[in-house]
């Protein structure tokens, strides 16, 4: 629901933000440095939680940045396919946020959580919620 709400309001200043940012996540990734990757993960996402304008979404999602900086842990044992597919996932945000089609980057972002989730479960063998479940399946 925050990246909907970002995509309505967000503005050209943060859009150019989150540009500077894919950059510099591009290239932390490129030289696969795990605490860089983490760092711009979560100052993207910031960026565009902020950009919700509600003061209760950004609370809630700043904890829980912090608990998704745990995939970064895994980033060294991805395939380069695996890497691209979730740069992929960043570029899509970005684009779609500039369109301001706020239901394209929930989708996005949808899918972006079952990507990550999937790669969890193949290499930390994390256990799935049963609704996590339940959404791969369809």
């Amino acid at each position: 629901y925050v990246i909907f709400m970002a995509a309505k309001k967000i503005n050209k200043n943060t859009i150019h933000l989150l540009g500077e940012c894919l950059i510099q996540l591009s290239q932390a990734l490129i030289s696969m440095e795990k605490e860089a990757v983490a760092r711009k993960d979560e100052q993207f996402r910031r960026l565009i939680y902020c950009s919700s304008n509600n003061r209760f979404l950004i609370f809630t999602m700043s904890h829980l940045i912090k608990n998704n900086q745990y995939f970064f842990d895994i980033i060294d044992l991805l395939t380069d396919i695996e890497k691209d597919g979730i740069f992929a996932d960043y570029v899509s945000l970005l684009n779609g946020l500039k369109q301001k089609n706020a239901f394209l980057v929930k989708k996005i972002a949808e899918e972006n959580i079952l990507r990550m989730s999937e790669l969890l479960v193949k290499y930390q063998n994390i256990k799935l919620t049963e609704f996590i479940q339940e959404t791969m399946k369809m």
